[in-house]
């Protein structure tokens, strides 16, 4: 059967990290996180230099940049994998090249502004929450992104939910994804 890497995007405390830890420990999938990788390279939590560095690491070599995502997690063609934190069209449209024929599936998780801020660390107010979803990154995110997602999701409820509506799309609506005792085959 095809390889899948599920790919999640959405807006800053939709549950993106959360909801894809749970699904590829689930399905027994590797896990990466581009966020985690773009820190490493920072050096850096502070989100708006992830979000400045990260924007510019694509602008320049969108390709390159999601290659050596790729290289860091030791992904190889035909294997599956969860990542998370996909922010740009231009990465989604890197991994489809560089990943295929592995199936790229992008999941769209989408909670109201009021419940992620709810989520977001302690001391982050509401003004900053909103600037930082102003920059240009967070805007693709939570415009272009969603408008191309293979599935969105409503991720305000609880997480196992979440987590289960995810899989039973993997599992029985995602097209040719075929699975056996809850693995890909």
């Amino acid at each position: 059967m095809q390889s899948v890497i599920a790919t999640f995007a959405g807006g800053i405390a939709s549950g993106k990290t959360t909801i894809s830890h749970r699904v590829a420990a689930k399905l027994g999938w590797s896990w990466g996180s581009f966020s985690e990788f773009v820190q490493k390279k920072a050096g850096s939590k502070d989100r708006l230099v992830l979000q400045n560095l990260g924007e510019s690491l694509v602008l320049f070599d969108p390709t390159a940049f999601t290659q050596e995502f790729l290289n860091s997690l030791e992904w190889k063609p035909g294997t599956n994998l969860v990542l998370d934190g996909l922010r740009h069209k231009t990465v989604l449209d890197a991994l489809r090249d560089i990943a295929y024929p592995t199936r790229v599936l992008l999941i769209y998780l989408e909670a109201p502004f009021s419940v992620r801020q709810r989520r977001v660390s302690r001391g982050v107010e509401v003004v900053e929450l909103a600037k930082l979803e102003s920059h240009p990154v967070e805007e693709e995110a939570l415009s272009i992104l969603s408008s191309l997602a293979d599935l969105v999701v409503e991720s305000s409820g609880d997480e196992a939910t979440v987590s289960e509506r995810v899989l039973m799309w993997l599992r029985d609506g995602a097209g040719s994804v075929a699975f056996e005792g809850g693995r890909n085959r």
